[in-house]
Parts: structure tokens; C-alpha cells; sequence
């Protein structure tokens, strides 16, 4: 962070724009694929080469292609995020709960003569920011005691209102699409304090907080094949399109020390590289198979020692068993996905593309179980439980272990 030593208030004015952007980019946006569905999300979310209803407008629109029946689902999650910190081994942690429609939406069966053709549409939330840190710590810096404390929370999500469909174009063969226009909304919160040997140096940069709001608006395109040669094997296949998702932005900023208080406003964007899923499903008699092999594509013109520039990778494995004596199925999955800060490039107009400092001392896993219960053929409900886990490090001085517990339910009435 850069330093600067205020004389006086009017020199806190000629940099306070810098001191903006500091505080709005002092930790990184991130954002978390969260799926778009509970049956999906009992598997972990390996779900490509799965025949689905309104959730297939996320995973592979190809599946509306093979829908058994018209249907109406929706939906609504639970998320306990607790994460803990060390700096210079000092411990501490945040939580945070949020609850939220995850899913609302219609998908609709058409038989034609090759095979079947569905639509859907519907309002998903499959990308969230909630993202936290706390920490606290001390350390020695040029024979001066340093001592630090951050508080940063940020809340949100990326919301899909999506249309699409699915046609069969030879026996057993599905191609299918969907196109989302994508809104949203991320707040903000960042507290941050610095004393050297026990003074605030700097009234500034050693002592503001920051409310920041942005307000997002763009679009995503899917495109998905689903083939089934034979009654026991489905692959499927999703490409998602590089997308722009604008923001704009305002920064609230306090400054305890000089009493004194600045607002700016400005805009950016969200840029997404190519994306997708390769997905094979195995239905046997007594048991679903599936599995996921996910990617997302190098950005361009990225420097060559960032994650940005280079390929991101996971897989999974769902499994579905079927209790039909007593109308339940029951699901589990397991995944393990490469960390990915740049799900999207953050970046201001007029500026290079935010740069995250982090590095994936433990990837993502996701371990995931649920159960569907149908008292009748046209009506299911659904719940699913999920506990997934990382580790990051920045600057080898701060390490970050994040526990996200969540719990989806739902219903699906088809007709």
C-alpha cells in the first residue's frame, strides 16, 4: 500500500481520490460459483450430463432437450461462510449468514418428431460474493512496532434472468442454449488501523473505513451438446462465453482522525474468460454415475506469472440412488476445483485489470448429500447439504481458511 504523510486537510484532498481507490481495491473481489439448483448441488454440482429441468439453463441448456415433463421448480439457500485468519500468528475469524431465492423458474416439454424440444426460463443466482476477513497482528518493521488490524466483509450476488432451450437434432443428440441477462448487486464494508509504535502516522491511509456499493449489469451465453447413444451412457458438453458485466460504484469514505468524510463514483467492468464442462452420466438400475471435468480458459494479454494467464481446472463425482419403495432418492457428491481468483477480471475504466496477491495453499473441496421426496409423480421436494473448504496465503504473512457450510430445499411441481 502506498504511503503518505498528511500535513495538513488540504492535503488530505489533493490524495484522496488515490486513497479511494486503495480502500476499493484493498482486497480483491471475488466471486463464488454457488450452481443453480438443489438436485445439482446433492452432486456437487457434476451435473453436464445430466437430463435437468430449469437448472440445465446454468449447467447445459442441451439437457430442456430431453425433459421427461414440463415443470416448475423453485428454490431458496442458506449460507453460514466462517473463516479463519493468522497474521504474523496472530488468530482470529469472521462469520457471516445470508439466506436468498437461489431458483424460481419454468421449463416446458415439446414432442416433435425427431425427439423432444423444451424450453425454459427462469431467475437463478448461481454466482455469489460473499467473501470476508478479519485479522489482526503485529510485526517489526525498519526497528518500528507495527501493529494492524482489517475488517472487510462483502455481500451479493450476480443474478441470472435466463431464457433458452433445447431441441433433439437426431436420435439420442441434444443441442441447446441459453442467454442470461445478468444483474446484481456487491456491498462492502472495510475498517482498517495502523499504528507504529503505537501512533497513526498517516490519517489517511493508516486510519479509514469504506462503504462501497456496485451495481452490476451484463450477460452470459451458454451453448451445450448432451448425447445418449444408448440408455446407459450420456455425455455432455458446456461452453460458456467470454462475458462483460458492467458496474458502477460508489465509495463512501470515512477518516476518524480528520473528521472528515469523501464520496466518489465510478465505473468498471467484470470480464470472463472462456468456461465450461465436459460430463459423462451412467444410469444403471439401481444407481446414477455422475461425473465432471470443469475448466476455465487462459485470459489474454495477462502477465505470465499469474493465475490469470493460465488454465484452471476440476472435477467431481455425484452419485444418485433411487429408494423407490418409499419415494426417495438419495445423493452425494464430492469435487475438487484448482482456486480460482479471476472467475472474472476486476478491473476500473481506464485501468489495468486488478491484480490478486493470492496464493491457493489449499484448493476448493466440496462435499455435498441430499434427499428428494415424492409423495406424488408431479410433485418432489428436494434438500441438500454442503460443506466446502480452501486455504489462501498472501504474502506468505496472512493465511486465510475458509468454511462454507450450505443448505438448499426446494420444490418441483411438474404437469
Amino acid at each position: 500500500m502506498p504511503q503518505f504523510r498528511i500535513q495538513s486537510p488540504l492535503t488530505c484532498v489533493k490524495v484522496i481520490f488515490m486513497t479511494a481507490c486503495i480502500a476499493a481495491t484493498a482486497h480483491a473481489t471475488l466471486v463464488f460459483q454457488t450452481g443453480a439448483g438443489v438436485r445439482s448441488f446433492a452432486l456437487a454440482n457434476n451435473y453436464t450430463a445430466m437430463p435437468s429441468g430449469v437448472s440445465g439453463l446454468y449447467f447445459n441448456p442441451a439437457a430442456l432437450g430431453f425433459l421427461s415433463s414440463s415443470q416448475a421448480s423453485f428454490s431458496v439457500d442458506w449460507i453460514n461462510n466462517l473463516v479463519n485468519t493468522a497474521y504474523f500468528g496472530t488468530a482470529d475469524s469472521a462469520g457471516r449468514q445470508s439466506v436468498r431465492i437461489l431458483n424460481a423458474g419454468l421449463a416446458m416439454k415439446v414432442p416433435t418428431s425427431v425427439g423432444g424440444l423444451g424450453f425454459g426460463a427462469a431467475y437463478q443466482s448461481p454466482l455469489s460474493f460473499a467473501d470476508q476477513l478479519t485479522y489482526q497482528g503485529q510485526y517489526l518493521q525498519g526497528g518500528s512496532l507495527v501493529q494492524e488490524s482489517k475488517d472487510y466483509h462483502a455481500a451479493g450476488s450476480l443474478d441470472f434472468w435466463s431464457v433458452g432451450g433445447g431441441v433433439q437434432v437426431a436420435e439420442g443428440l441434444s443441442l441447446g442454449g441459453s442467454i442470461s441477462l445478468v444483474t446484481g448487486r456487491e456491498d462492502v464494508l472495510v475498517q482498517y488501523s495502523r499504528f507504529t509504535n503505537g501512533i497513526i502516522l498517516d490519517s489517511v491511509n493508516d486510519d479509514y473505513s469504506a462503504s462501497i456499493e456496485r451495481d452490476y449489469l451484463g450477460f452470459d451465453f451458454r451453448v451445450g451438446v448432451l448425447y445418449e447413444p444408448t440408455k446407459l451412457f450420456r455425455i455432455g458438453l458446456m461452453i460458456a462465453v467470454p462475458a462483460v458485466e458492467r458496474f458502477s460504484e460508489t465509495d463512501d469514505e470515512s477518516f476518524p482522525l480528520l473528521d472528515s468524510t469523501d464520496s466518489f463514483t465510478s465505473n468498471g467492468q467484470l470480464e470472463s474468460s472462456f468456461s465450461g464442462a465436459l460430463g459423462v452420466a451412467v444410469p444403471l438400475q439401481f444407481l446414477t454415475l455422475a461425473v465432471d471435468a470443469r475448466f476455465r480458459a487462459p485470459y489474454n494479454g495477462q502477465p505470465d506469472n499469474s493465475d490469470a494467464s493460465r488454465w484452471r481446472m476440476g472435477a467431481g463425482l455425484g452419485v444418485e440412488v433411487p429408494i423407490r419403495v418409499i419415494g426417495l432418492v438419495a445423493r452425494a457428491g464430492y469435487s475438487y476445483d484448482q482456486f480460482d481468483p479471476y472467475e472474472f477480471l476486476f478491473k476500473y475504466d481506464y485501468s489495468a485489470a486488478d491484480v490478486v496477491p493470492y496464493t491457493a495453499v489449499q484448493d476448493r473441496q466440496l462435499i455435498s448429500g441430499g434427499l428428494e421426496y415424492s409423495p406424488t409423480r408431479r410433485v418432489s421436494f428436494e434438500a441438500a447439504y454442503g460443506y466446502s473448504f480452501w486455504k489462501l496465503s498472501t504474502d506468505a504473512v496472512l493465511l486465510e481458511m475458509h468454511h462454507l457450510h450450505r443448505v438448499v430445499v426446494g420444490m418441483t411441481i411438474r404437469y
